[in-house]
């Protein structure tokens, strides 16, 4: 698995992709500090993983009363060769 900071550089740049596809310039925040803030250490009844997750809200309007919630995980194997998929 790579350095932690190649992984956050690797969400940050999928988060920040799939944010200017979705909302074009109405996303301000910074990748790199909400992947950060975003990472998720621990989920309820799920047994210990061999990837890193991260969920949290994306803004879609300038006064913020308007997000769209996200959930990432990556790749166990070599993520930053494996392709971003949205749905």
């Amino acid at each position: 698995m790579q350095g932690r900071s190649r992984d956050a550089a690797t969400v940050a740049a999928a988060v920040a992709c799939a944010a200017v596809l979705l909302l074009g310039d109405a996303w301000t925040v910074s990748a790199q500090a909400a992947a950060e803030e975003d990472k998720i250490s621990a989920l309820p009844g799920q047994p210990p993983v061999g990837f890193a997750q991260y969920s949290g809200y994306i803004p879609v309007d300038a006064a913020g009363k308007r997000s769209l919630f996200y959930y990432f995980a990556e790749a166990e194997a070599d993520p930053a060769a494996k392709p971003l998929v949205l749905w």
